[in-house]
């Protein structure tokens, strides 16, 4: 004969409160809303290149001519973002505290 106390406890289909809390993942890291568009790529400053190439095709020039042209024109969109931004960055290192995201 077996009394209540000795009985297993009554498993219901409910989980566990272990089985209910999970650690969610966090969310990936966000650049600061500072920080200005990245340099020109090289494929960028070679399709560029290539425009002014065609621009001027009638006429004579070089292809390093052409090249440094189209870094030129980019670097100079990229340093007016930058300026524009406000960020004072260099060498990958921001002296700004970034802006935290609405939630």
């Amino acid at each position: 004969m077996t009394t209540k106390s000795m009985r297993e406890p009554r498993r219901t289909n409910r989980p566990l409160v272990e089985e209910l809390v999970q650690p969610r993942p966090l969310p990936p890291p966000s650049p600061p809303a500072h920080l200005p568009p990245p340099p020109p790529s090289q494929d960028e400053v070679r399709l560029r290149a290539y425009e002014i190439y065609l621009a001027r095709r009638p006429n004579p020039g070089s292809p390093m001519d052409d090249w440094l042209r189209a870094e030129r024109e980019l670097l100079g969109k990229y340093a007016a973002a930058k300026e524009a931004s406000g960020c004072r960055c260099s060498g990958g290192k921001c002296s700004r505290k970034a802006e935290k995201p609405a939630v």
